[in-house]
């Protein structure tokens, strides 16, 4: 019976469309397979390369190495007698980014070996499985059509396996997971019809690509799953879309369209990001994935796209400055709710910067594999929050899933002076949690009240501390190295444990959380020294 309500708490927030097209795409599956139309003989009008046009993006990090040798997610695996596009090993994320070809766009990727994988990808085509849903299609369309403009390649095998590529994609769109995915999609289904010159499939692509953007993008230019990586994913493939439609000069209102939006994107994450760049780890997100702030700013400066700042509003997050300090604090809820995939039970979490140098962080993202490391790092107690006995504030599950969800209500703000937040968790005899975050003169103080219906319950505070900070202890709490005294008042017992840093895929680094407990009101005192 548990089991039924936690999947009937989690069903309730779907959309309509979401539940039709997840009936009708696997009926349609099951009926016909992937049912691709293999065209064989088409002949297509090549694009306009006399001027030879110059198409530039970012590159991407070096993953493969000739021969057939591939690092993803920081798992290396060498293939002996030809590339098995199916290989399973390392999980299904590891296949995906198999079949995305983001590898044609390193540096160091020479046009004919580049080339020779996708002849590769072509002749085996008949045997992809995971490669030919939607999603990967998606990011394999636009990384080789960017591949074959870098080169100046005009080759009707490609374009043949483009093409039926991209018509598989319309007849397939994500509709049953809707957010990030359809997104990709729409973006797909734009430029593969710009290349291939496709009337009716830009039609279509770009009429769904500006629907989505106007609903995922929110008015202070965050993406809607609130996800840092995710964003810089997102808007990377923005200003692709930009960049390709200038290239073939074509739907200038398209362009002004997407060029408002790449504007409030990066307005959106020069806010997020702490001095340096460096962004925090909410959400699903890891380093090593999506270009750099710095990349995608450097982009955005060549197609002639200037950041528009607005403060940080809908997002959800909130920033406190002081002259040595940078908090950032996550008052929002889940986002969106119909598609919880990426989001983690993580409410009034916060991450410090120090002179712009991490001293708390959230633990970040090191797998999507179902198990204990995913429910651990998704939970209440591996962020920066007030938990008792290991409750989670939103009923997260299974990877990608959300049941009951918090409230989170933003009470007060006012920009670099003070910040009151109240958590209402999910299960019922849970916890009302009210943070305050405080200016003082050199530093500033968070204060936590908790209400409950067991008075004696001892909850628990978690500050995860980054790897790279030491620390000692002091009469009233602890002193970290680059000079910030720390103080606790309020709290029963501290201790000290170890958790796992993910700032990457893979990558878990030994660290310190320190864990107060108290029963009702928890004061803690950061002060530069």
């Amino acid at each position: 019976m548990s089991k039924l309500l936690l999947y009937l708490q989690t069903l309730r927030y779907l959309k309509p469309i979401q539940i039709y097209y997840k009936f009708y795409y696997a009926l349609k599956h099951r009926l016909f397979g992937l049912n691709y139309n293999i065209s064989k003989n088409q002949n297509f009008q090549y694009p306009d390369r006399s001027n030879e046009i110059q198409f530039r993006s970012i590159t991407s990090k070096s993953t493969y190495t000739p021969l057939y040798t591939f690092t993803f997610l920081n798992l290396t695996h060498s293939f002996q007698n030809g590339i098995d596009w199916n290989f399973n090993d390392y999980k299904k994320l590891w296949t995906y980014n198999l079949n995305y070809f983001d590898y044609l766009l390193q540096e160091d990727l020479s046009k004919d070996s580049g080339q020779k994988l996708i002849y590769q990808y072509i002749k085996d085509f008949d045997w992809v499985r995971d490669g030919k849903e939607p999603y990967p299609t998606s990011l394999r369309v636009i990384n080789w059509i960017k591949f074959c403009l870098k080169h100046c390649i005009n080759d009707n095998s490609i374009k043949i396996a483009l093409h039926n590529q991209v018509i598989h994609l319309s007849k397939n769109l994500e509709y049953h997971l809707l957010a990030n995915h359809l997104l990709e999609n729409a973006f797909a289904l734009t430029i593969g019809a710009i290349y291939l010159k496709e009337d009716k499939l830009f039609l279509k692509g770009s009429q769904l690509l500006i629907r989505e953007l106007n609903e995922q993008i929110l008015p202070d230019g965050a993406h809607y799953e609130r996800s840092p990586m995710y964003h810089q994913i997102i808007l990377f493939r923005l200003l692709d879309t930009i960049n390709i439609i200038t290239t073939y000069s074509v739907e200038p209102e398209l362009k002004h369209i997407l060029q408002r939006k790449a504007a409030k994107m990066l307005g959106w994450i020069r806010q997020l990001a702490f001095t340096g760049n460096q962004l925090p780890l909410f959400k699903d997100s890891s380093n090593g994935i999506a270009p750099t702030v710095e990349d995608l700013l450097s982009y955005a400066t060549l197609l002639n796209i200037i950041p528009k700042s607005r403060p940080l509003n809908e997002s959800g997050y909130r920033k406190l400055i002081t002259k040595d300090f940078e908090l950032l604090i996550d008052v929002g809820g889940v986002s969106p709710s119909y598609q919880p995939g990426h989001a983690h039970a993580d409410h009034l979490s916060y991450e410090l910067y120090f002179k712009g140098q991490p001293v708390i962080v959230d633990t970040g993202t090191s797998t999507y594999n179902i198990g204990e490391i995913r429910s651990f790092e998704r939970s209440t107690s591996s962020h920066n929050c007030v938990t008792a006995h290991g409750l989670n504030s939103s009923e997260i599950w299974a990877s990608h899933r959300v049941g009951k969800r918090a409230t989170v209500k933003l009470i007060s703000y006012k920009v670099n002076s003070f910040l009151k937040a109240s958590l209402i968790f999910a299960k019922k005899n849970g916890l009302i949690h009210d943070r305050e975050v405080i200016i003082e003169y050199n530093g500033f103080k968070i204060v936590d009240r908790v209400t409950q219906a067991n008075k004696n319950r001892t909850v628990v505070s978690n500050i995860h501390l980054h790897p790279d900070r030491k620390f000692s202890l002091t009469k009233n709490g602890i002193l970290i190295d680059l000079g910030i005294q720390v103080e606790f008042y309020g709290h029963s017992d501290i201790n000290f444990q170890t958790f796992y840093y993910s700032p990457e895929f893979n990558k878990r680094i030994e660290s310190t959380v320190v864990c107060l407990s108290f029963t009702e009101k928890l004061e803690t005192r950061f002060k530069a020294i």
